[in-house]
C-alpha cells in the first residue's frame, strides 16, 4: 500500500530542490550540456532532480519516479 504523503512534506522538497538550484546560480559557475537528443540540461537541472528523488523516494520506495532528467524505468 502506497504511504499518504502530506502536501508539507512534497512542500519541503521543493523548497529544498529550488534553494540547490539557486546555490548554483548564485556561484554563476554551473554548466550546460546537451543531453543525447540534443536539448540542454544544466548542472541546476540535475541537481534539483537529485534532490526531488531522493526526497520523494524517502517518502516511500515503492511510489514510481520518472522526470525529464532520469531514464524510463526497465
Amino acid at each position: 500500500m502506497v504511504s499518504q504523503i502530506s502536501l508539507d512534506a512534497v512542500t519541503t522538497v521543493a523548497t529544498d530542490a529550488a534553494g540547490a538550484t539557486l546555490r548554483l546560480y548564485r556561484n554563476q559557475e554551473a554548466w550546460v550540456r546537451k543531453k543525447s537528443d540534443g536539448s540542454p540540461v544544466t548542472e541546476a537541472d540535475m541537481v534539483s532532480e537529485h534532490v526531488i528523488r531522493e526526497g520523494l523516494q524517502s517518502f516511500d520506495s515503492a511510489i514510481p519516479y520518472l522526470s525529464e532528467e532520469s531514464c524510463p524505468p526497465t
